[in-house]
């Protein structure tokens, strides 16, 4: 029983933080212990992150579909996290209970995303992830990895009205330029959509 609650607990958990990262003002860290988040961090109880409470429950933990952009956001809020002499922090950071080791949770940025590198952070090497790669995440996990067939459906996905600043004029041009061989299927696309 109690597996199941820290399951539900961890699924509660993931689905508020990817709220949290679209539309940060609807959750807030500052709230007291005993509401919101810090109440269900603290219901997973003895100190144990989200991932490790669901790694005692038996289950595999899977990467987030985290931009860059705001994965450095969170890096840059980790720096003002206290942090004890046993490298571990002082209060709870994302879905982290205080007490959690800070390699544990550099790890967790480092699966979030294959762009993010902690050393390279560290370092103040940040990436770009542009809205356009999140476009082709529909069909590939990079531009490189698109393939002729899902052209279209790559830019068939942005729709005519789109308020993210991404047209599909823009977003072929994008392709066409980082992948100078699929220019004739976007040519070809683009008149099929006019």
């Amino acid at each position: 029983m109690q597996s199941t609650k820290n399951d539900a607990a961890a699924v509660a958990l993931q689905v508020l933080e990817s709220i949290r990262t679209t539309h940060p003002a609807l959750i807030a860290d500052n709230m007291p212990a005993d509401w919101g988040m810090n109440k269900l961090r603290e219901a997973l109880g003895q100190g144990k992150s989200v991932e490790r409470a669901s790694a005692l429950a038996g289950n595999e933990t899977t990467a987030s579909s985290f931009t860059l952009c705001s994965l450095y956001a969170k890096w840059d809020q980790l720096a003002d996290v206290p942090i004890d002499g046993d490298d571990a922090i002082e209060v709870p950071f994302l879905h982290f209970a205080k007490g959690t080791h800070r390699e544990e949770i550099w790890q967790w940025f480092e699966r979030q995303h294959p762009g993010f590198r902690v050393g390279e952070v560290q370092r103040g090497i940040r990436h770009v992830d542009t809205i356009h790669e999140l476009y082709i995440k529909i069909a590939a996990d990079t531009i490189a990895l698109l393939r002729k067939v899902d052209v279209f459906r790559v830019i068939d996905s942005v729709r005519p009205d789109n308020i993210d600043g991404v047209s599909r004029s823009s977003l072929a041009n994008w392709i066409k330029a980082k992948r100078p061989d699929l220019g004739t299927e976007v040519d070809e696309v683009m008149a099929e959509l006019a």
